[in-house]
C-alpha cells in the first residue's frame, strides 16, 4: 500500500473531494513538515531551546489533523481552519521568542492567507488576512509601547536565522505560487473544453452560420431564401406498427433510421430541420444558398429509400416502410423562441413539400413540378400527372428514380 493511501482513504475518491484532501495533505507538508524543520535546524545550529516546543506542537497538530481527516471525524473545512489556527499560534510563538517584528518568522505570517485561499477560497481566506494584520499590529505596538519581547536567538546567529528562514520562506511562497499557476491552467484547461464542447453541441442544434450570428450578436434574424428544396419523410401505418413494440424498442428502431438519415444529410451537405414523432424534415440550399439544391437532396432522397429497402430486409415484413416527398420554392428560415433554441422553416413550400410525401406511395421518392424542371436532366422520372393534395387541389407530381 502506498503511503498516501493510508492518508487518504478510498472513499474520498468517489466523493470529488480528493483534490481538497490532497492540498490538504499539501499544506500540513510544506507549513508544519518545513517550518518544522527550519525550527529544528534552529535548536540544532543556534540553540534555541524554545523553538522546539513549536516543533511539537506543530507535529501533534499534524498528525491529529491527519487523524480526523482519516476517519472523517471533522468537516473538511473545519479541519483547515484549525490547521491555519495552530500554524499561526506556532508563528506568533515564534514572533515572540526571536525578535517581535525583526524576527525571520515575521514573513510566514504572510503565508497563512494564501494557504487558505489556496485550499478553500477567498471568503475563507479573507479573515486570516485579518489576523495575519491584527497580529503584525499587536506586536508593533507592544513594541512601540515597551513591553518585553524576548529574542532567543544569540547575536553572532541572528544572520544565519534570518537567511534559514528567508530561504525556506522562498521555496514555500514559490510553491503556493506553482499551485496558484497550476490551478489556474487546469481551470484554463477545462475551461476550453467545456467551451469546446458547448460549441459541438451549438453545432447540433443549430447551422454553424446561424450560431455563430447568435453568439456574436446574441439574436439571429430571419432570412428568407428564394430557392430551397424541402424533403420531408414518414413510416407508412407507423402507428400499427409501434403498438407492436415496446417503447424502447420503438425508439431504438426510430433512432437507428433517423441516424442513418442524418450520415446521409451530411454527405450531401443537407441542413436537418427537424423530427416530429415519425416524420423527419431536412431542407437543401440554406443557410448558405446554392444552385444544386435540388439535385443534392433528390440523390439524398433516393439514397434514403434505398436505405429504408435493405433496413426492411434485414427486419422483415413488420418493420418500417417509407414515403420521401420533395418540393423546391422559397421560405424564410431563422430561431424562434427564447428556450430550447430550434432553427426552422416556414412557407408555403413546406407545406408542399409534406403534400408530396402524404400523396406519395411506399418505396417511391415523390417530387413537384418545380423540383422536376430543375432535375429533370440528371434523373429518370415518372409523370403521374396531376394528383389530388389535401389543402392544395392537384398538383403535378412525378416518382423519381436515378438516371
Amino acid at each position: 500500500m502506498r503511503f498516501i493511501d493510508w492518508f487518504i482513504p478510498k472513499r474520498y475518491f468517489a466523493d470529488g473531494e480528493v483534490l481538497r484532501k490532497v492540498r490538504l495533505w499539501i499544506i500540513i507538508i510544506y507549513v508544519y513538515i518545513t517550518y518544522s524543520l527550519l525550527a529544528l535546524a534552529q535548536s540544532y545550529f543556534l540553540q534555541i531551546p524554545s523553538m522546539g516546543i513549536a516543533v511539537s506542537i506543530g507535529a501533534a497538530v499534524a498528525f491529529s489533523i491527519g487523524l480526523m481527516l482519516k476517519f472523517n471525524l471533522a468537516e473538511y473545512k473545519t479541519l483547515v481552519h484549525l490547521g491555519m489556527a495552530c500554524t499561526m499560534l506556532n508563528f506568533t510563538h515564534g514572533i515572540f521568542t526571536t525578535g517581535g517584528l525583526t524576527s525571520e518568522v515575521v514573513l510566514w505570517v504572510s503565508v497563512i492567507p494564501l494557504v487558505t485561499l489556496l485550499i478553500l477560497d477567498k471568503k475563507n481566506a479573507i479573515p486570516w488576512i485579518f489576523v495575519s494584520i491584527a497580529i503584525l499590529t499587536i506586536t508593533f505596538y507592544l513594541q512601540e509601547t515597551g513591553f518585553e519581547i524576548k529574542n532567543e536567538i544569540p547575536v553572532e546567529n541572528v544572520t544565519k536565522a534570518h537567511y534559514i528562514a528567508q530561504v525556506a520562506f522562498t521555496i514555500i511562497l514559490f510553491i503556493v505560487v506553482l499551485n496558484f499557476d497550476n490551478a489556474k491552467t487546469k481551470a484554463l484547461k477545462k475551461l476550453e473544453e467545456e467551451k469546446a464542447k458547448s460549441e459541438e453541441l451549438l453545432l447540433n442544434i443549430l447551422p454553424e452560420e446561424t450560431a455563430r450570428e447568435l453568439k456574436e450578436k446574441g439574436h439571429a434574424d430571419a432570412k428568407h431564401f428564394e430557392k430551397v428544396t424541402v424533403i420531408f419523410t414518414d413510416f407508412q401505418d407507423f402507428t400499427a406498427l409501434s403498438e407492436e413494440l415496446s417503447p424502447k424498442e420503438l425508439v431504438t428502431e426510430i433512432n437507428e433510421c433517423f441516424k442513418a438519415f442524418d450520415h446521409i444529410m451530411e454527405k450531401y451537405g443537407i441542413e436537418k430541420i427537424k423530427t416530429i414523432g415519425d416524420a423527419y424534415m431536412a431542407a437543401g440550399g440554406l443557410p448558405v444558398p446554392n444552385t444544386t439544391n435540388a439535385v443534392d437532396v433528390v440523390n439524398a432522397a433516393l439514397e434514403m429509400r434505398d436505405w429504408m429497402l435493405k433496413y426492411k430486409e434485414r427486419k422483415g415484413e413488420n418493420s418500417f416502410q417509407i414515403r420521401i416527398g420533395v418540393h423546391t420554392g422559397s421560405v424564410v428560415a431563422g430561431i424562434v423562441g427564447v428556450k430550447k433554441f430550434q432553427y426552422d422553416i416556414w412557407g408555403d413550400t413546406v407545406n408542399t413539400a409534406s403534400r408530396m410525401e402524404s400523396s406519395g406511395e411506399v418505396g417511391k421518392v415523390n417530387i413537384s413540378q418545380t423540383t422536376y424542371e430543375l432535375v429533370n436532366d440528371r434523373f429518370n422520372c415518372e409523370s403521374r400527372g396531376k394528383v389530388q393534395a389535401k389543402g392544395k387541389g392537384e398538383i403535378e407530381m412525378y416518382f423519381v428514380e436515378k438516371g
